[in-house]
């Protein structure tokens, strides 16, 4: 793409998301940002442009590439477009240059963005990085990589600042940008439990689904056999997740809702949760859970390798402890998940413990103004 006149009155900034709920979340930021009166009397019009998806394009930013070209999940995928992403990225590096960008939002897909901020970096051009990697969780030499290419990370775990600044990077912990849709959830749908009820969350992808549902299932019929007479609820997000969910045989009591999770967790006395933010949500809506995660033999081998914190849940990630349990991949036994499940059911000492850890885990999140929050640092770099 050609490069535009430069206006003079105009601040160039460049604004690349890398999936929809970035996409999402840059939109909120970039309407935060609009609402900051400038440090002077001054006033500043700002141009973005860059990666977009429908949420930056309805905030008219000026769209270089769809996020759709991004769209690329896995190493080997990765590999074979890297010309083709090589490609949109010197592009974005021309386009920069040419138009005297005075800063980079980079959010998520941070392989993308981190060669790009590096880029971006060695002309003069300030980066700001949206969303941290999880080198808490696995691969933290890339925090080396992240001081070589970006000026600030903005984190959504109050523990990432910390390891940032501890490792002279400008950490600023924002908050999450789910927390303020958790809390409207709280407020439509009022905690009251139903202490026979047992949410089961296998998460939405059809890959978690498979390898998780049938570990679910043989833990309920383990309760089943047992005597234990709850009822299982899953709570299904979209058509495509219903229809894999109804290829297995469900046990009695297990039933399909089209109600939201929300609605289930506010209900739910415990729940079987896959990993991933849904556990997070389980702790603001005070629903005692065990963890859950199996993936592929070579990608497990290769997690076990490059993890550097014992645990992989956010709930025990952001606590620095293990509060919930997990069980992942051959851990995953449906016996040892049904005791665990009937600790959290009939344990008040288990129940007491594990509601206290997400109250304190709810005080360390934080307000829940990730946006506004995000404006505001990326505003002072302006």
């Amino acid at each position: 793409m050609a490069s535009k006149s430069i206006d003079q009155n105009v601040t160039e900034i460049l604004i690349s998301a890398g999936e929809l709920s970035g996409d999402t979340l840059a939109a909120e930021i970039l309407s935060e940002l609009q609402k900051i009166k400038p440090k002077s009397s001054k006033a500043v019009n700002y141009h973005f442009f860059g990666n977009t998806g429908p949420a930056l394009r309805v905030a008219n930013v000026e769209k270089i590439h769809d996020i759709e070209e991004l769209s690329v999940v896995g190493l080997l995928e990765i590999a074979k477009e890297y010309r083709r992403l090589s490609k949109i990225l010197d592009n974005l590096v021309e386009l920069c240059i040419a138009r005297k960008v005075k800063l980079a939002i980079l959010i998520d897909f941070p392989g993308f963005h981190l060669k790009l901020g590096r880029k971006l970096k060695a002309h003069g051009i300030p980066t700001v990085l949206v969303s941290s990697p999880q080198i808490w969780g696995w691969r933290y030499k890339r925090i080396e990589k992240i001081r070589q290419s970006i000026q600030t990370v903005l984190c959504f775990y109050p523990f990432e600042e910390d390891i940032y600044l501890r490792e002279g990077v400008n950490g600023q912990y924002v908050g999450h940008p789910l927390i303020p849709k958790i809390l409207k959830a709280r407020k439509e749908f009022p905690v009251k439990k139903e202490k026979n009820l047992i949410a089961l969350l296998p998460g939405s992808r059809k890959s978690e689904i498979l390898r998780l549902m049938p570990a679910m299932l043989d833990t309920v019929n383990v309760l089943q056999e047992q005597g234990k007479n709850w009822k299982y609820e899953i709570a299904v997000a979209h058509d495509g997740a219903r229809r894999i969910l109804q290829q297995f045989e469900l046990p009695p009591k297990v039933i399909l809702s089209k109600r939201p999770t929300y609605a289930l967790l506010s209900r739910a006395n415990s729940a079987l949760a896959c990993s991933g933010t849904v556990t997070l949500e389980c702790a603001y809506f005070q629903t005692p859970f065990l963890l859950m995660y199996s993936a592929n033999a070579l990608t497990a081998w290769l997690a076990r390798k490059i993890m550097t914190i014992p645990y992989l849940g956010i709930v025990n990630a952001v606590l620095g402890r293990f509060a919930t349990a997990e069980f992942l991949q051959e851990e995953i036994i449906a016996e040892h998940m049904a005791s665990e499940l009937i600790r959290l059911q009939e344990s008040k000492n288990r129940r007491a413990s594990m509601l206290a850890d997400f109250q304190l885990v709810e005080k360390k999140m934080g307000s829940g103004k990730a946006a506004t929050l995000a404006a505001r640092a990326i505003h002072s770099l302006l």
